[in-house]
């Protein structure tokens, strides 16, 4: 197989960051471009990461997947997958996770229409099972997640405006069960979160609103394992919440980050634990326009990533809280600009994250340490912050929820031919900035 690679100077710099970025036109000799948002990035037990991108072909129609695999010590592979599709809108990845039970990599978006495809591929990106396309897996606003069993079976949670439904695969991407969610007058719309707890349970945080507005509320509800009935579910009166992120600790405790108000920056932090029943509630007050993007919990700490204002002009951020909602440190990318991209975050080995951050020039990857000690390094391009104040208690108004509708749905998931993945010849362009 014709993979090109360069090596990366990952994990080069003094405070053991690395920073590279991708602009338009760089790609496969310029043939590739970089095209709008949704970029995202997973890893392996290995601590290889694998990074997605949005491509246009040209500067025209079809739109493309890029993939990219980043060693832990650098190197670098990059393939398109090709969309036969001329009339495609979007090749928007939602959300991707990597199964090293039998060393797969799942990717969740929309590669031809706006409706959730599905694809299956080993870690070199050959397929190893066909997209599968459903209308139960939404179709209208289809911001889904993907999370795998502990054998690496795929779970879909997604919303298509006016349902939430929880899909379960086979390994092989047959499907097992569907499960609809719905609440009369309540539509459901962008940034669905999921999760699984130690016992297979099933977490689904979405937003929803009345009317179809972008005024969202906060819908946490935890399934069982077969996702067949609801355990308990929790409504959240968030203000608006339309930017929001989830992640589970070792204990099965629930940490959530909302914007109460995204133009102000007045963010919310809470803690459930198992049984729905809220620990504690934190106000960030931030006082500039953050939006929360994507959280997890690693190195015994709940990550998020997202953009903020609250530095000199926009840049992407990561911000790290204990167990009791304290922050812990906060740095930020030293990009700016007035277009947002969305941005992603997942494990670098014990100590360290992978973090995607772009804005209008194009998209960066950071492998960055977990104690918040990055340093001004020439070339890292990873800033120490410490600009975002300290969390303070607060209380939330939430409350037991109760689904106008949680019912069983017929199997209608649709086998599809997936596109080719091709390799691109030309080497990237990865250009360090000071």
């Amino acid at each position: 197989m014709d993979i090109t690679s360069q090596r990366l100077l990952l994990g080069a710099s003094a405070g053991g960051d690395s920073y590279w970025q991708l602009t338009h036109g760089q790609l496969g000799g310029g043939v590739y471009g970089l095209y709008d948002n949704e970029s995202h990035v997973v890893s392996d037990a290995n601590q290889n990461a694998y990074w997605s991108v949005n491509l246009y072909y040209s500067t025209s129609s079809p739109k493309r997947n890029g993939l990219f695999k980043v060693s832990k010590d650098g190197d670098l592979e990059f393939k398109v997958r090709t969309n036969s599709s001329t009339t495609a809108s979007s090749v928007d990845t939602w959300s991707m996770a990597v199964s090293d039970a039998d060393g797969a990599l799942y990717s969740l978006g929309n590669y031809r229409t706006f409706q959730n495809a599905l694809t299956k591929t080993d870690l070199n990106y050959t397929d190893l099972a066909a997209h599968t396309g459903s209308t139960n897996t939404g179709s209208t606003y289809s911001n889904g997640r993907v999370i795998l069993t502990s054998t690496g079976a795929p779970i879909v949670c997604s919303p298509d405006n006016a349902n939430l439904y929880i899909n379960r695969l086979s390994s092989s991407l047959t499907a097992i069960s569907s499960f609809r969610l719905a609440y009369s007058g309540r539509y459901f719309r962008y940034h669905c979160q999921a999760a699984l707890l130690s016992d297979g349970s099933i977490l689904c945080l979405a937003a929803f609103n009345a009317g179809n507005t972008t005024s969202n509320q906060l819908a946490l509800t935890l399934l069982n394992s077969t996702a067949s009935s609801v355990t308990w579910a929790r409504y959240i009166n968030a203000g608006n919440a339309d930017f929001n992120t989830m992640a589970v600790d070792a204990s099965n405790n629930i940490y959530i980050l909302y914007t109460e108000n995204p133009n102000g920056g007045d963010l919310r932090l809470i803690k459930y634990n198992s049984s729905g029943v809220l620990q504690w509630a934190k106000q960030w007050n931030i006082g500039s326009t953050t939006l929360p993007y994507y959280a997890i919990w690693h190195d015994n700490q709940f990550i998020v990533c997202g953009d903020t204002d609250k530095y000199t002009n926009r840049k992407g951020f990561v911000a790290s809280f204990d167990s009791d909602g304290n922050k812990l440190w906060d740095n930020y990318s030293n990009q700016g600009g007035t277009s947002r991209t969305s941005y992603s975050i997942c494990p670098a080995g014990p100590k360290a994250i992978y973090f995607v951050d772009g804005n209008t020039s194009g998209l960066a990857l950071y492998k960055v340490p977990t104690d918040g000690g990055a340093t001004n390094a020439p070339g890292s391009g990873y800033r120490f912050g410490g600009a975002m104040p300290a969390t303070t208690t607060t209380t939330i108004s939430e409350q037991s929820w109760t689904w106008t509708t949680a019912q069983a749905m017929p199997l209608n998931l649709t086998t599809q031919t997936p596109d080719a993945f091709n390799t691109v010849t030309a080497n990237p362009t990865l250009t360090p900035i000071a």
